[in-house]
């Protein structure tokens, strides 16, 4: 039987820099030492692995792929990220679900959101 999901990969031109923003912005901490290759970003529940794409390799801008992450207040989660540099949408609301959206230096997609994380 499958598992858990244990590493979402991320394809990116620039490992290092992506690595910084996930660290550096959103908190996580890197596993090991940077690599210009590949970097794995500790996230708790899983990992993000930063894999360089090949010269050849065609970054497709919407791959429908968003990775959420939970937080308690989405609204000081949203200003602390914001604080750090990253521009980020508008807070969401549906019922008691709260949600804001951002992406990474290479714009890939992620969201904060209160989703599993309790009252």
């Amino acid at each position: 039987m499958i598992g858990k999901i244990t590493t979402i990969i991320l394809f990116v031109k620039d490992v290092p820099g992506v690595a910084g923003f996930y660290n550096e912005v959103l908190g996580f901490k890197i596993i090991g030492k940077v690599d210009p290759e590949w970097t794995e970003i500790d996230c708790g529940s899983c990992r993000i692995g930063l894999h360089k794409i090949g010269r050849a390799g065609n970054i497709k801008k919407e791959t429908g792929v968003k990775i959420a992450f939970g937080v308690k207040d989405v609204a000081k989660a949203k200003a602390l990220i914001e604080s750090r540099g990253c521009k980020m949408g508008k807070i969401q609301t549906f019922e008691k679900l709260n949600f804001c959206d951002g992406s990474d230096p290479e714009g890939n997609k992620f969201q904060i959101s209160n989703r599993g994380m309790g009252k």
